[in-house]
């Protein structure tokens, strides 16, 4: 991967286009999809509740997200990040975030570059990671998120730089009726009817079954957001570094402030 990039001058961009396929979505049946999309676009909506940007969907699921938006950053505020080395993760963690990293890597969720090559990558943000030890359930690993929020301190008295590197700080809030926003870099979030069918399910579920004991199962959706595909031209924004490694992601990360609502 590291010898394809360099063959790209280091553009991650055109990098990914030439990979093609499960990393630019080219492997889904677009056509199917968009087909549902149209045999719904004129159903009714019921009063109250908002219009569905149909094309604004299409466009996320084919470009990649975000669809629109500027990022800018100091270099010195990613050389400083790179050199905090997620300073925060506990030595008892490193395994587990390893573990994790490889398994998403096989998935082709992100692509593992030699570390040293961060310098090189022109546009290149990095968040910290995050670790969520394990709440005690069965099967639950552990959680790692990695954090594009958190700002570093301004370093030492006669090292005094503001650290813009975080990208999340640079995205706008969702668009809101009551807060406008911008809609391509983040977009609203509905949930619309779904609250209502899930209750009008449990409800008659338990008309049916009155006495007996009712349990919900939980799907497994740990990495549903990695479905949508990030523009080849932003992922980049949402790098971090890990031991010997530079990560890079192909599909949304969970600590992203977007990422619900595009997903």
């Amino acid at each position: 991967m590291a010898v394809a990039l360099l063959r790209f001058n280091f553009n991650y961009g055109d990098f990914i286009r030439w990979l093609g396929g499960e990393y630019i979505g080219a492997h889904r049946d677009w056509d199917a999809t968009f087909d549902i999309v149209d045999s719904v676009r004129l159903a009714s909506i019921p009063p109250g509740y908002p219009e569905v940007d149909f094309d604004r969907a299409v466009r996320i699921a084919t470009e990649g997200v975000p669809l629109a938006k500027q990022f800018e950053c100091q270099f010195e505020s990613v050389r400083k990040r790179e050199r905090h080395d997620n300073g925060s993760l506990a030595s008892d963690v490193l395994e587990a975030v390893r573990k994790k990293f490889t398994k998403k890597e096989k998935l082709s969720y992100h692509i593992l570059f030699p570390r040293f090559l961060w310098a090189f990558i022109p546009g290149l943000f990095l968040a910290l990671i995050t670790w969520v030890p394990p709440k005690g359930r069965p099967g639950d690993e552990g959680r790692m998120c990695v954090d594009p929020s958190t700002i570093l301190d301004g370093g030492t008295p006669n090292e005094v730089i503001l650290d813009d590197g975080a990208a999340n700080t640079q995205l706008p809030d969702t668009g809101r009726p009551d807060k406008p926003g911008l809609p391509d870099e983040n977009p609203p979030i509905y949930y619309g009817t779904a609250l209502n069918c899930f209750l009008i399910w449990i409800y008659n579920l338990r008309i049916d079954n009155p006495v007996d004991e009712i349990c919900l199962s939980a799907d497994d959706i740990t990495a549903v957001f990695r479905c949508l595909l990030y523009h080849p031209d932003m992922a980049v924004l949402w790098a971090t570094v890990f031991q010997e490694f530079l990560v890079i992601p192909c599909g949304m990360i969970f600590g992203e402030k977007t990422h619900r609502h595009f997903t």
